[in-house]
């Protein structure tokens, strides 16, 4: 793929097989790469690059990475993850996961993805921004 510009996140991870079966599941799918460095694209411009962490240095559950998926249709992104997105007070619309070393993964996209009589509840990963 070419391109002018862009940024993509390169994720340590312990178990590269299990975490690209993960983001498999947010709609990322391997475009290229080898056993130890994939390259994931979910074909709409979100790019992903997983790569084997020295062993003992990425700890579950003391992991400071993060990313935040921006898509238009975040209840069906939720939906198939497991969890239920929410309006939260910072203006989003939103769900979170975390993947196999409890790094977290929010998805989100615009304001009016989600019905207004929609409930709210504790939920597990996406977003949606609410502009006034």
């Amino acid at each position: 793929m070419s391109r002018a510009h862009g940024l993509t996140a390169i994720l340590p991870c312990n178990d590269l097989d299990a975490s690209e079966a993960f983001y498999a599941r947010l709609g990322f799918t391997r475009s290229d790469g080898d056993d130890g460095y994939r390259m994931l694209a979910d074909g709409r411009g979100g790019e992903l690059h997983l790569n084997a962490a020295v062993e003992g240095w990425l700890v579950p559950g003391r992991n400071p990475f993060g990313l935040y998926l921006y898509t238009e249709d975040v209840d069906a992104l939720a939906a198939r993850m497991g969890g239920r997105a929410e309006d939260k007070p910072w203006g989003m619309y939103e769900f979170a996961v975390s993947d196999l070393t409890r790094r977290s993964c929010a998805s989100g996209g615009r304001a009016g993805c989600a019905p207004a009589s929609r409930p709210t509840q504790d939920c597990v990963s996406g977003g949606v921004e609410r502009r006034a």
